[in-house]
């Protein structure tokens, strides 16, 4: 969901003429995979530790995916939001509808 609307603000972004965050937005839709990615690895590491696995790295590789994971997701909030903010104001006076 994350990533459609990053996509949705992206056309309506392209629509705007603001061609550098659209493409913004598009990485950042397929950034969404790279978070769920991220998401799963993150779990592998968090169930072989339930299971007792002593193995001193697996919590150090699920932080690091879970930092990744929720660093991507809040850029992709944040796009979305100022996204519309931006898409939302008048591209200036002469403006022809």
């Amino acid at each position: 969901a994350i990533g459609l609307a990053c996509a949705g603000v992206a056309v309506r972004l392209q629509r705007r003429g603001r061609l550098g965050l659209m493409v913004v937005g598009i990485w950042l839709a397929w950034g969404m995979a790279a978070a769920a990615l991220f998401d799963y690895v993150e779990n592998v590491m968090l169930v072989a530790q339930l299971l007792g696995s002593q193995a001193a790295y697996l919590p150090a590789i699920a932080w690091a995916m879970a930092s990744l994971k929720f660093l991507i997701i809040i850029i992709s909030f944040l796009y979305v939001i100022i996204g519309l903010i931006v898409s939302a104001k008048k591209k200036d006076s002469t403006e022809k509808r």
